[in-house]
């Protein structure tokens, strides 16, 4: 059976709105206005966004997440055809809630939820710890390294942030209901 390993946050479900609203609310707390709040959000790292979701698990807040708009759709028909995992670059710490909303959103349609360190490449982790075949993600450096594997990619885009693909690893799609298309493209080749 072939393998499909899904990104979490973005790809599956919407954790940037619950990220921004915090962050929002926490720095309106200090004073900043929102129009400067929102411009320092896009320049936040990693780990602050990691504390910020840490907050949020600690106080329920995640478990408002909503899922992508189609992803439910998307997961159930290609659970027919494909092995479905989870890859994500949160901490361990996580990994109870994260898996609670994968099952909560999802059903069983996720048969495995691997955690990352997040200075690790996730076609690395994959490469040596999976056997997956295409790896859907919404961050383009998430497929560092894809030409140097069988590894295929889906770039999810929906905010059609990166203009250009120069990898011919790597497809890109604006909307999950693309994915078992792009898929098929992939198998066939």
């Amino acid at each position: 059976m072939k393998t499909i390993i899904w990104d979490f946050d973005n790809t599956l479900v919407d954790t940037t709105s619950l990220l921004l609203d915090q962050f929002l609310y926490e720095q309106q707390e200090c004073g900043v206005s929102k129009r400067r709040a929102m411009k320092m959000y896009k320049h936040i790292s990693l780990d602050e966004k990691i504390k910020i979701g840490d907050f949020l698990i600690s106080s329920g807040l995640l478990n408002f997440v909503e899922p992508i708009e189609g992803a439910r759709d998307v997961l159930s028909y290609l659970s027919y055809d494909y092995k479905q995992k989870c890859l994500t670059a949160r901490p361990n710490t996580h990994s109870n809630i994260i898996k609670d909303i994968l099952t909560k959103n999802f059903g069983n349609y996720i048969s495995e939820t691997h955690f990352l360190n997040s200075l690790n490449s996730k076609i690395d982790y994959a490469y040596n710890k999976m056997e997956g075949i295409v790896l859907i993600d919404d961050t383009l450096t998430s497929f560092e390294g894809i030409e140097k594997t069988n590894y295929k990619g889906i770039l999810f885009d929906p905010k059609d942030e990166y203009k250009t693909v120069s990898n011919s690893h790597i497809k890109r799609t604006h909307s999950l209901d693309e994915i078992p298309d792009l898929l098929s493209e992939i198998f066939k080749s």
